[in-house]
């Protein structure tokens, strides 16, 4: 459906940039004339180029609002009929809400739109298992003055990161996942509260040294100390979720996202690490 919304406004696009391209020409030659340029003559001139120029911007939209009308219409049969996994939080499918038994298969994690039709919600839904790491970029470490950003931006990035995982839990079986935050400096602990007062994540009872915390194994039936320091390669015996709270110029090490290097801005990792030996 976003394909089609992105189709038919790139053609609506295409459509008013002709026209506007059109007007400019056709006015040009109205003023090559400098005699012709003033009385009721090029007045009329003038008008009649905004009024050729005015009626193709109009045939563009009606088109336009004649698609995003099947659109909709499409989107209001569509919606009601997902299961948890890929629907909004305010879908009525979730006030019954059961765990599921099913790993699902893809998971939602927001709407797209376009400025010519705000108010078509498109669901972006990202296929799972997870490929590659999800990174949220949550903005510029420095201003563009150079001058550093106050503190404030790692926290939209790790609200973001604890909705993740939350919708994550919710649309898997009981004990199918497990999730870690590595936060090296210790730094998101009021955002990362929910997870923890809920028993989806437990305090650590070490000093923060990397990315060490405690995680509940399926394998074992209870807590234990899991992890993985920054400069080695043994992941945890359990499938798990990585969300990795990065500072800012700081570096985020993350092998089965298929990234590596040093990021100027702040933001969250977003990692399934499979089960590894």
């Amino acid at each position: 459906m976003f394909e089609d919304l992105t189709r038919t406004v790139a053609a609506y696009r295409s459509a008013v940039d002709f026209a506007a391209s059109r007007r400019e020409r056709e006015l040009e030659r109205t003023l090559q004339d400098p005699r012709a340029r003033t009385g009721p003559a090029a007045e009329a001139a003038r008008e009649a180029v905004h009024a050729r120029h005015a009626g193709l911007v109009g045939q563009a939209r009606a088109v336009l609002d004649r698609d995003l009308a099947q659109l909709r219409a499409e989107s209001e049969v569509m919606e009601p009929a997902l299961p948890p996994a890929p629907a909004r939080w305010d879908n009525p499918v979730w006030h019954a809400y059961q765990p599921p038994a099913d790993r699902p298969t893809a998971l939602w994690l927001g709407d797209l739109t376009l400025p010519e039709a705000p108010d078509l919600r498109i669901p972006m839904l990202l296929r799972l298992p997870l490929e590659r790491g999800l990174w949220g970029d949550s903005g510029p470490a420095r201003a563009e003055d150079g001058c550093v950003v106050p503190g404030g931006l790692r926290e939209p990035a790790t609200r973001t990161a604890v909705a993740l995982a939350a919708r994550l839990l919710a649309v898997h079986p009981v004990g199918a996942l497990t999730v870690h935050v590595i936060d090296p400096d210790r730094s998101a602990g009021e955002s990362s509260a929910p997870l923890a007062e809920s028993g989806a994540l437990h305090e650590p009872r070490r000093p923060a040294r990397g990315v060490w915390t405690r995680c509940w194994t399926a394998s074992s039936g209870g807590w234990s100390w899991c992890g993985r320091r920054c400069a080695t390669t043994r992941w945890t015996r359990c499938p798990t979720t990585w969300i990795s709270l990065t500072s800012c110029c700081g570096c985020t090490t993350s092998r089965t996202a298929s990234t590596t290097g040093r990021s100027r801005s702040c933001g969250i990792s977003w990692t399934r690490a499979p089960r590894r030996g």
